[in-house]
């Protein structure tokens, strides 16, 4: 037993001793260095004792009394270990910050390169509004350089700028801004958005502003463009309407009569806004299918036989055939198809009932009745205004929307009162 425990000591103390060589050896650290020679000092003067104990056939007494010193060494092996595992994941944890370094400083050039070549300025307040962060290639445009306002107020650096200063205000109160502005000749798009703590406390603000000037005036170019297309399909539209009106001398000035009312009236029922041209189109065009209306039909002294009236019947449907090929007009279809349908469903072409016919060709239809009504035909004399407005009230629910009915006297008793 005794030989056992002496052969174990003195190998423990070798390994803890070859052990500390071999992380000096690894790491090149002088600590472990220092460790190392302590180890072996220690190694080889219990390796001398225990090689006499053995030589000297030591009692079982002083063996055990050698215990302590052998704990001692596989304590001191143990720590060795320790030291070694702790050194290899420094290491790792130095080598690891190193490259997690490199790829930030590496990001970092890369995303200042974006900014130095894009037309964008990056700019961060703190919460006094005061700049932390200005970047970007498009801040010459602002007769600024990059960085040159930080420590500044952005109120002090964009004073006169309400605009500007209105979203920095609003940005810092805690909204997320997204905002067209001006400064001198050149348009930004600006994002800003608050940067608040976890109480929900606002801290600060970033913001990207990007140069969208070339965009801009891309747009008001491309909107003259529109217009001027705009204003020459209505000029032609003008001009067949004129064209219409001339062959038929019974509606001669009706179009353009109706055309003014039939608008007044649809704002007043409150249609939006950009449905409104599209009225106006439809009005104008409403009796556009005459034009395959013969001549001895259509300028006939006195009432229309039934096969007249058939003919005459067919113009809302040659009307949609005409327009509808013309893909810039289709939204105008409404009136010119559906103005001869009736709120109780005995119009034509289709027939259709109530809100099934298309509001502006309910609106239309009780403005060109009433027009009609008031305008000189070679059949009839005009009526009065009160006829007229008996008429309407009578076919309210009828022929007419009652609605649109109540919206058009309400409209015309407003002209009364203004003229």
């Amino acid at each position: 037993m005794s030989q056992i425990l002496l052969h174990l000591s003195v190998a423990v103390r070798l390994l803890a001793f070859g052990w500390s060589v071999a992380l000096v050896v690894r790491f090149r650290d002088r600590r472990l260095i220092l460790l190392s020679a302590v180890l072996a000092l220690m190694a080889t003067r219990q390796a001398l004792t225990d090689v006499l104990s053995l030589a000297g056939r030591a009692s079982e007494a002083a063996v055990i009394a050698e215990l302590p010193g052998l704990l001692v060494s596989i304590g001191m092996l143990l720590v060795v270990i320790l030291i070694g595992r702790m050194i290899a994941d420094y290491r790792e944890a130095i080598r690891t910050a190193s490259a997690s370094a490199a790829a930030l400083r590496e990001n970092e050039a890369r995303l200042q390169f974006v900014v130095d070549q894009a037309p964008v300025v990056l700019w961060a307040l703190d919460q006094d509004g005061v700049f932390t962060l200005s970047e970007g290639r498009s801040l010459d445009v602002l007769g600024l350089e990059a960085g040159q306002v930080v420590g500044r107020s952005v109120f002090d650096v964009y004073e006169g700028h309400d605009e500007i200063l209105d979203d920095a205000r609003r940005a810092l109160a805690g909204h997320h801004i997204r905002s067209v502005v001006q400064v001198g000749g050149t348009v930004f798009e600006s994002r800003q958005r608050p940067i608040t703590d976890a109480s929900g406390v606002v801290r600060g603000v970033i913001g990207v502003a990007t140069d969208v000037t070339a965009r801009e005036r891309a747009m008001r170019q491309l909107e003259t463009s529109h217009r001027a297309v705009s204003e020459a399909y209505d000029h032609t539209l003008e001009g067949w309407v004129r064209a219409l009106d001339l062959r038929d001398r019974e509606t001669e000035g009706h179009t353009q009569r109706v055309t003014e009312l039939t608008v007044e009236l649809a704002r007043s029922l409150g249609v939006p806004a950009d449905e409104i041209e599209h009225i106006r189109r439809g009005a104008l065009l409403h009796d556009i299918g005459k034009i395959g209306i013969p001549d001895s039909v259509l300028n006939k002294q006195g009432p229309l036989d039934d096969a007249e009236w058939e003919l005459m019947r067919k113009h809302p449907v040659w009307a949609r055939e005409m327009i509808a090929a013309v893909p810039f007009l289709e939204p105008a279809l409404d009136i010119p198809y559906c103005h001869h349908e009736r709120w109780d469903g005995t119009g034509y072409p289709q027939g259709l009932t109530g809100r099934s016919i298309p509001l502006a060709a309910r609106a239309f239809a009780v403005v060109d009745v009433w027009d009609a009504l008031l305008s000189e035909r070679p059949y009839s004399p005009p009526w009065t205004e009160v006829e007229a407005l008996a008429h309407l009230r009578a076919e309210a629910g009828g022929q007419f929307d009652p609605e649109v009915v109540t919206g058009f006297l309400g409209l015309l008793q407003e002209r009364t009162r203004e003229a």
